[in-house]
This record gives structure tokens, C-alpha cells and sequence, in this order.
């Protein structure tokens, strides 16, 4: 009897812990991960600490934004940035890390050219 009690704890436990897991990475949210353009650019402005953004970072990165793309492209993408730095660089809001304090924002870098040269997470 005692050994069911404590097997059933530990897979509560267990439970417990990938749900609050799930939560803290955004798993458990609106989105799990992947782009999407429209709900991207539905949060200009925010200054929600959950921000769906943080969570698509990945996707954008490896599926959607790539070096030369002209500002034109990454705005159709991402739409108008939050702001806009004194160098031209873009700036979209992250909102906060799960496991931080801090605020996060995605920059996008442009050349003379008017052409992506780099794009980066940054706290601050």
C-alpha cells in the first residue's frame, strides 16, 4: 500500500512539473513556437510581458528572416517595427523571458543598401 501511495505521489510530481514547465516556455500558450506573421504583427505596441513573440523567435529565424532580404520583405513579414533606433535599425518588442526580469526585443540591422545585414535577441 505504501509503495502505490508513493509511486503516486512521484507521478504527481512529475505531472506537476511538466505542466508548470509547459507554461514557463510558452508550450501551454497561444503559440507553440512557429511563425505567424499575423499574430506578429497583431502585438505592435504591446507591452505585454507575455508577448506571443518571444516564442516564434526560433522559427523566424531559421525559416523566414535571411541576410539580403530587402526592408520592404521583412516588413511584409514582420510588419512596421515597435521602434526604430538612430542607426535604422528595427526593433520589435519580446515582451519577458519565462525565466528572466528583464525585457527582451528582436533587432533587425540594415545596411546602406537598405538590406538585412543581421537580426538578433537582446535584453534590456
Amino acid at each position: 500500500m505504501r509503495r502505490r501511495l508513493v509511486g503516486g505521489a512521484f507521478a504527481a510530481l512529475v505531472v506537476t512539473a511538466m505542466v508548470v514547465a509547459m507554461q514557463m516556455t510558452g508550450t501551454a500558450g497561444e503559440n507553440t513556437g512557429g511563425f505567424d506573421a499575423a499574430l506578429w504583427q497583431a502585438q505592435r505596441g504591446s507591452a505585454e510581458r507575455d508577448n506571443p513573440r518571444l516564442s516564434m523567435v526560433g522559427d523566424l529565424e531559421a525559416q523566414h528572416l535571411e541576410a539580403g532580404m530587402t526592408r520592404q520583405e521583412v516588413e511584409a513579414l514582420l510588419g512596421p517595427a515597435d521602434r526604430v533606433r538612430a542607426d535604422g535599425a528595427a526593433v520589435y518588442n519580446l515582451g519577458v523571458s519565462a525565466f528572466g526580469v528583464d525585457w527582451e526585443a528582436y533587432v533587425v540591422e540594415y545596411g546602406d543598401d537598405g538590406r538585412l545585414t543581421r537580426f538578433y535577441q537582446m535584453r534590456y
